[in-house]
C-alpha cells in the first residue's frame, strides 16, 4: 500500500527546497535513507513534478568530469540536422587535446582519414566515454576552432538557467568544467528531449562500422549482462564521469510504474573496489520507490534457468497480496517464451531474460539458458566481499540461484593446492552442487602427467571426494605435446573411476588432435574471453570442434557482492552444451524413387554431432506422422516399400539425441527440411499387351549400415519434437494408381 503519496511528497517538500538546504538532509516526510552515503554531493528529483526528493549539498560547485560530455551532446545535436546521414572525417589533429592526458576512449583514432557519421561519435561519446569523440565533434561543429564550441556550451547552459555552470572544454578532462547538481539536472532533463538521446544512452552496447568489438556502456545501472551489483533494472541512462578533482560522477534516471526519479551524484569518494556514486544511486532509488510508490512485490524464485530444448517448466515465484497477477516478458521469445501463468517453453539454443511484472511496476528477472547449463569457476582468487573482508563463496546460495554445476580449481601448479579448494569441495558437496576439478600442472612428459593423475587420485580417494564432473587438466601452452599429455593424465584418472579433460584457451586447441581426443572421450574446456557472449550458437575451437564447456567475457558474476582480487568484476560464469549439442544442422539426405517400383529410398551423410540413432517418420497428405522404423545410429540407408502409386507421402529421419549428465530421461529428435520426388510407374512398351501392376520384391539387405533396431517397428519410448533443424524429404507419388508392397525394406 502507497506508504506516503507523490503529490503529498512534493507538496511537503516544496517548502524545504525553497529555503536554505542543509548539508546531508533528507527533505521528505518519510524516514530518512537508512544508508551513509559515500558521495557528497546527491539530487533525486521526481521528473513528474521537478520536486528534490531527497537533497544533499545540491547547490555545491563541483567538477563535473566526463558529465561535460551531455552538453557536448545537446550542441552537437542542436547543429547537425541528421545525425545518422552526416559523415565526419577523422582528423587526427583533434586528437592532440586529448593525448597523454589518461582519457577515456572510444577507438576514434583508428579512423583517421576516414569517416563516421555524427551518430556513431555520439555513441562513442556517451557509452565508453570517448573523449576521442568528444575532440572530434567540436572539432567538426566548429571548423576548428574549439573555442568557438565551448562558447556554444556555455550559452546553451545560461539559456537553460544554469546560473553555477562553466564548460571549458568538451570531454571533460579540465577540472574547470563545474556544475552543481541542480544545475546538472536542468541540463540532463534538457537533453532527453534532444534527437537520438535516449536511444544512445540508454544503448549498452553499439560496435562502430568495421569494428571487431562492440563498444559497452559505463553506466552499470543498466547493464544487466555487464553491470554485476551494480545493475537496477528500473535505471536507464545517462552518464558516468570520473577524474581525480572530481571523484566518481553518475546521473541517471530509474522508473516503476508511473513514476520517474532523475538522480545526479557527485564527488563520490574514489574506492578502486567499487563505484559509490552507483551503490549510492541506486540506493536512493530504492529508498524513494520504497516510501512514496506503492509496491505489490514480486520474486522469481532462481537467479538462473536451464533448460532442454522443447522442454515447458514452470518458474517458481511468488507476488505480494492475494489476487494479484503478473505480467510476463521474453527478451527473445524465439529462445525461449513464457505464457501468463509463467511457464517457459524453450525454442532454440539461446539465453534470454524473463521478467515479471506487478502492475505497480515492481519488477524482477531470471536468465533462461536453452540448451546450456549453467556454471562457476571458482578458486582462491574469487569470494564474498559483501562485509568488506574476504570471505568464501556462499555455496547454499550458488544452489539457491539455480546454478547447475561449478569447476573448482584444486592446484595453482607444481602440486600447490588452492587456498580455499577443501572448503570449496566441501561447500558443494554440503549443497548437492555437481562438481568437476581443475588442476594446473607443468608435466613436460606422459610419465609426469599420468604420476599427476596418480596422486591427485589417491589425495581425492583420502579424502573422500569423488566430483561428479571430470577434472580439467590445464593445457594452456602445451603445444603438440597436449594431446599426449592430456591422454595418459586421462588414461591415468580411469583406473581410479575418474574422468579426465582438457582446459586450454581457444587458440592453443589448433596444436592438439582433436580426433585422437574425441575416440578416447576426453571433454573439452574452452577459456574463450570474447567481447560478446553469443549464446544462439556454440562456439568452436579451431579444427571445428564445439567444446564441451566454455568460458565467455565476465557478462556476470556470482555472488551478486563478489570482487576478485584484481577490484573488478569476478569473470567466473562458464557454461556447457547439453545434450542437444552443436548447431545440429540437418545431415546431407537424398530421396529416389528405387528402379520405377513403388517404394522410395531415403539416404543420408551421419550429422556432426553426438546422437543415438535415427527414427523414420512418414505421414500421408493432410495426415499425422506415423513412427515407421528406427535405426541404429550405422544406417545410412533405408527403404520404404509399403506405399502406393497415386498417393503424397511426406517422410522426416530424425536424429535421436539421449539425455546428459545432469538429465539422463531426457529425449529429443531433431528433424528438418524437406525434398520431393515424384515417383511414377515404368513407362509400359507401346507394342506390348497391357502390362501388369509391378510386383513388390521381398528381401533385406545385411549390410551392417541398413543395421535396424527393430524390422520396421517403433522403438518403444517417447522422442519430444526439437527446435534445431531436422531432416524431412518429401515424396511425391505418381499419380498412376497401381499395387501396393505391406513389407518396409532396407536396401543399399
Amino acid at each position: 500500500m502507497r506508504k506516503v503519496t507523490a503529490r503529498l511528497a512534493a507538496l511537503l517538500v516544496a517548502a524545504a527546497v525553497a529555503a536554505a538546504t542543509l548539508p546531508a538532509l533528507a527533505v521528505s516526510a518519510a524516514p530518512p535513507p537508512d544508508f551513509t552515503p559515500k558521495t557528497e554531493t546527491l539530487l533525486l528529483v521526481d521528473m513528474s513534478t521537478g520536486e528534490a526528493v531527497y537533497s544533499a549539498e545540491a547547490d555545491k560547485v563541483r567538477p563535473m568530469a566526463s558529465l561535460t560530455k551531455i552538453m557536448t551532446y545537446i550542441v552537437t545535436a542542436e547543429h547537425v540536422d541528421d545525425l545518422a546521414g552526416t559523415q565526419v572525417e577523422i582528423l587526427d589533429e583533434p586528437l592532440d587535446d586529448i593525448r597523454g592526458r589518461g582519457a577515456s576512449l572510444a577507438g576514434v583514432e583508428a579512423y583517421v582519414g576516414k569517416t563516421l557519421s555524427v551518430l556513431d561519435l555520439l555513441y562513442g561519446l556517451m557509452l565508453p566515454s570517448g573523449c576521442d569523440a568528444a575532440a572530434e565533434l567540436a572539432w567538426y561543429v566548429c571548423g576548428g576552432d574549439l573555442g568557438a564550441f565551448v562558447k556554444l556550451m556555455n550559452d546553451k547552459a545560461a539559456e537553460l538557467g544554469c546560473e553555477n555552470t562553466t564548460f571549458a572544454d568538451s570531454h571533460g578532462l579540465s577540472d574547470e568544467n563545474k556544475t552543481t547538481a541542480w544545475d546538472m539536472y536542468r541540463i540532463a532533463s534538457y537533453a532527453l528531449g534532444v534527437q537520438h538521446f535516449r536511444e544512445v544512452v540508454t544503448a549498452t552496447r553499439y560496435t562502430l562500422p568495421g569494428a571487431s568489438a562492440p563498444m559497452f556502456t559505463s553506466v552499470m545501472l543498466q547493464d544487466r549482462a555487464n553491470g554485476g551489483r551494480y545493475y537496477y533494472p528500473y535505471a536507464s541512462g545517462i552518464k558516468t564521469g570520473y577524474i581525480s578533482a572530481a571523484g566518481r560522477c553518475l546521473v541517471s534516471t530509474a522508473t516503476k510504474g508511473g513514476t520517474s526519479y532523475m538522480c545526479v551524484a557527485l564527488g563520490s569518494e574514489y574506492d578502486p573496489a567499487q563505484n559509490n556514486a552507483m551503490l549510492d544511486s541506486v540506493a536512493l532509488y530504492k529508498w524513494a520507490f520504497g516510501n512514496f510508490t506503492e509496491n505489490v512485490d514480486v520474486d522469481i524464485r532462481r537467479r538462473f534457468v536451464s533448460m532442454q530444448l522443447g522442454s515447458s517448466e514452470p518458474l517458481e515465484f511468488s507476488v505480494g497480496g492475494e489476487g494479484e497477477t503478473l505480467s510476463w516478458s521474453s527478451s527473445d521469445p524465439s529462445v525461449a517464451e513464457v505464457d501468463a501463468r509463467g511457464v517457459v517453453t524453450a525454442h532454440s539454443l539461446g539465453e534470454t531474460v524473463i521478467r515479471a511484472e506487478s502492475r505497480t511496476g515492481n519488477i524482477d528477472e531470471c536468465t533462461v539458458s536453452a540448451g546450456y547449463y549453467n556454471g562457476i569457476y571458482v578458486s582462491e582468487d574469487y569470494g564474498d566481499y559483501t562485509s568488506g573482508a574476504r570471505a568464501p563463496i556462499d555455496w547454499a546460495a550458488v544452489k539457491d540461484a539455480g546454478l547447475d554445476f561449478a569447476i573448482i580449481r584444486a592446484e595453482t601448479g607444481s602440486g600447490k593446492r588452492d587456498k580455499d579448494f577443501e572448503a570449496n569441495v566441501s561447500g558443494a558437496e554440503a549443497n548437492g552442487v555437481p562438481y568437476g576439478l581443475f588442476l594446473v600442472s607443468g608435466a613436460k612428459t606422459t610419465e609426469e602427467a599420468s604420476a599427476d593423475a596418480r596422486r591427485f587420485a589417491e589425495e581425492l580417494k583420502a579424502a573422500g571426494h569423488v566430483p561428479a564432473l571430470p577434472v580439467f587438466y590445464d593445457m594452456t601452452g602445451a603445444g603438440e605435446n597436449g594431446t599426449a599429455l592430456a591422454l595418459a593424465f586421462s588414461s591415468a584418472l580411469e583406473q581410479y573411476g575418474l574422468a579426465g579433460a582438457v582446459y586450454a584457451p581457444r587458440e592453443d586447441f589448433a596444436a592438439f588432435d582433436l580426433a585422437a581426443l574425441g575416440t578416447a572421450g576426453v571433454p573439452l574446456w574452452c577459456r574463450y574471453i570474447a567481447n560478446v557472449s553469443g549464446f544462439e550458437s556454440p562456439i568452436e575451437v579451431p579444427g571445428g570442434v564445439t567444446p564441451d564447456v566454455w568460458q565467455h567475457r565476465a557478462n556476470l558474476y556470482f555472488p551478486e557482492a563478489a570482487q576478485n582480487l584484481r577490484g573488478n568484476a569476478s569473470a567466473n560464469l562458464i557454461y556447457m552444451l547439453s545434450a542437444l549439442t552443436g548447431d545440429m544442422t540437418p545431415p546431407e539426405t537424398a530421396a529416389v524413387q528405387t528402379d520405377g517400383e513403388a517404394e522410395v529410398t531415403l539416404s543420408w551423410r551421419a550429422p556432426g554431432y553426438d546422437f543415438d540413432g535415427y527414427a523414420v517418420y512418414r505421414r500421408e497428405s493432410g495426415g499425422e506422422p506415423e513412427l515407421i522404423a528406427t535405426l541404429r545410429k550405422t544406417a545410412s540407408v533405408y527403404t520404404d516399400t509399403s506405399v502406393e502409386y497415386g498417393h503424397t507421402y511426406v517422410y522426416t529421419v530424425a536424429a535421436r539425441v539421449g539425455g546428459d549428465i545432469f538429465d539422463e530421461d531426457y529425449r529429443a529428435e531433431v528433424g528438418g527440411d524437406s525434398r520431393e520426388v515424384a515417383v511414377t510407374p515404368p513407362e509400359l512398351p507401346s507394342a506390348s499387351p497391357e502390362a501388369a501392376p509391378p510386383t513388390a520384391q521381398d528381401g533385406t539387405s545385411e549390410e551392417p549400415k541398413q543395421d535396424t533396431e527393430a524390422e520396421g517397428k517403433p522403438e518403444a519410448g517417447i522422442y519430444v519434437a526439437a527446435v534445431f533443424g531436422a531432416v524431412a524429404l518429401v515424396a511425391a507419388v505418381g499419380s498412376v494408381k497401381g499395387g501396393k508392397n505391406q513389407k518396409g525394406k532396407r536396401s543399399k
